[in-house]
Order: structure tokens, then C-alpha cells, then sequence
């Protein structure tokens, strides 16, 4: 009996010792696969993060030379753009430009046209020894120059009321005035004069009717040619003509015309067929009918615009 508690004392520690050693082994063991679990856990971790890490870094290369190309392209179709668009404006520019040159040179080319139908129309009507056509458009710049004691002619040759007429008709005077074909009457001041040519320029306030001048190198012998006045205070007389020579006198050239130049027709303009100035009336010789001379426009027209600009300086 004795024997047998021994035995089962013995058997129980040795039990226990096992179970104890079994145990401790188990957990050992488990310690051991826990640790080379994470060891190898920690070892995917390290390896998984630095794959993704040379991943990150390959997308992020491939998104930077992506995104470059994508700027070096962007910049090469704008700069192509900007010079397809400055091409095609400068090409633009060059039509307009060369439009509007077409568009001046036509209407030069109607206006002359215009004007040498107008011209032709006047042609008409004077061939046909008929001046009605341009009288009405003379008179209104035609001037009767009125002085304190006398009686004169004159001719509007600017807008701005500037008058051609003759020195002396208004040298000494001390009072000038001008009548239009309307009756208006207008004070009028000496703007300037030319002794040698007798020639002066008078200045009333306002805006006016102009009569151009024609280029007298131009003028024909045996041409008709109608002279505006006021003969002996009749105002606004006109009288038909021809041109019958072309002299010189003391460096002046002047139109020899079968016009009657009578007192008060002095100043007043020697028109041609197509109603520009082609002289002004200033002399008639003493004893001679029928012979009356005109300063050329040429002339007149020289210095009438260098007294007007000097005027308006």
C-alpha cells in the first residue's frame, strides 16, 4: 500500500514536471514563432514600403517628364498659334491696306471722271457761246468794292472771306466796304497789297463763296472769256470777250482781251469757260476801244497766297 502511494507520488511529479516543461516549451515555442512572425512581418512591411516608395517615385518621375512634355508641347502650339495669327493679321492688314489704296485711287479716278464730265457739260454750253451755266456761280463771288469816293471790283479766292481786287482801287481810301450780288454790305479792312503788280487782298468777316483760279499758261488766243464788274456803278455787269494777246510789261505777264475795262470794272475777274479766274481786270488804254488788259491768275494767284498767309500769321 505503502508502495503504491510512493508510486503514484512519483507518476504525479513526474506528470506535473512534464506538463510543466510541456508548457514551458509551448510557450517558448510561441514566442519563437511570434517573434519570427513579426520579425518577418516587419521585413514585408520595410520591403513593401520601400516598393512603394520606388513606385511613388517612378509615378512621380513619369508625372514630372509627363507634365514637362505636356508644357513643351502646350508651348510649341501657342508660339505656332501666335505665329499663324500674326501671319494671317499682318497678311489682313496688308489686303486692308492695299483695299483702301484701291478705294482712294478709284474715288480719285471717279472724281476726276466727274470733273472732267462737268468740265465737258460747261464745254457744252460755252462752245455754244452760252455763259448761263457758270454766271450764277461767278456773280456770288463777285464783289462790288465800294471806297468813299469811288468804285471798284473784286472777287472772293477764299472761304474765309479774303477779296482780290486792284491796288488802286483802294489806295489812299480810308473807308472800304464790299457788296455782295445779294445787296449785303460788309466792312472791309486792307489786308495786304502788291504795288508792282497792282494787286491787294481785302478781308470781310465770315464765310463765302470762292471763285478758283485757272492756270492762265493755259490760256488760248481767240478764247471767250467773260469779265464781271460794275461799269460806271453798275454793279455786277458782265461782259463777253475774247483773249486777243498775251503781253508782258515790266515783268508782269498780263491778258490782252477785247472786254471793255471801264471805271468800276478794275479788280473784278476774267473768268474762262469752265468759271475759273483766269485774270483780273486792272487797265484799259487811253484812246484804244476794245482794248483792255488782265493780271494773269498765275500772278494773282502767287501773291494773293502769299499775302493771305501772311495774314493769317
Amino acid at each position: 500500500m505503502e508502495s503504491y502511494k510512493i508510486l503514484f507520488l512519483i507518476t504525479l511529479s513526474l506528470l506535473i514536471i512534464s506538463t510543466t516543461g510541456v508548457g514551458y516549451y509551448s510557450t517558448y515555442t510561441i514566442k519563437e514563432v511570434r517573434s519570427d512572425f513579426n520579425t518577418q512581418l516587419e521585413q514585408n512591411k520595410q520591403q513593401y514600403d520601400t516598393k512603394l516608395t520606388t513606385l511613388q517615385n517612378q509615378v512621380d518621375g513619369k508625372i514630372n517628364t509627363l507634365s514637362k512634355d505636356v508644357d513643351t508641347k502646350t508651348k510649341d502650339v501657342k508660339t505656332e498659334l501666335t505665329t499663324k495669327i500674326d501671319t494671317t493679321q499682318q497678311v489682313l492688314k496688308n489686303d486692308i491696306t492695299g483695299l483702301n489704296t484701291q478705294i482712294t485711287q478709284a474715288k480719285q479716278e471717279s472724281d476726276e471722271k466727274i470733273k472732267g464730265l462737268q468740265e465737258d457739260l460747261l464745254n457744252i454750253n460755252i462752245e455754244s457761246q452760252d455763259f448761263t451755266a457758270i454766271i450764277s456761280d461767278v456773280t456770288k463771288a463777285a464783289v462790288s468794292v465800294k471806297t468813299e469816293n469811288s468804285v471798284g471790283s473784286g472777287v472772293i479766292v477764299d472761304n474765309r472771306g479774303y477779296i482780290v481786287t486792284n491796288y488802286h482801287v483802294v489806295q489812299g481810301k480810308n473807308t472800304l466796304n464790299a457788296m455782295l450780288v445779294d445787296g449785303s454790305m460788309h466792312s472791309a479792312r486792307l489786308a495786304g497789297y502788291d504795288t508792282n503788280a497792282d494787286v491787294a487782298v481785302l478781308k470781310i468777316e465770315g464765310n463765302y463763296n470762292k471763285l478758283d483760279y485757272a492756270n492762265s499758261d493755259n490760256a488760248i488766243i481767240g478764247e471767250k472769256v467773260i469779265a464781271m464788274g460794275s461799269p460806271g456803278g453798275l454793279d455786277f455787269t458782265v461782259t463777253e470777250g475774247i483773249i486777243s494777246a498775251i503781253r508782258v510789261n515790266n515783268g508782269i505777264k498780263y491778258l490782252q482781251t477785247d472786254v471793255p475795262i471801264n471805271p468800276g470794272n478794275s479788280g473784278g475777274p476774267l473768268v474762262d469757260k469752265t468759271g475759273k479766274i483766269l485774270g483780273i481786270n486792272t487797265m484799259k488804254i487811253s484812246g484804244f476801244e476794245g482794248l483792255g488788259f488782265a493780271i494773269t491768275s498765275n500772278v494773282v494767284k502767287a501773291i494773293s497766297d502769299e499775302l493771305i498767309r501772311r495774314d493769317t500769321q
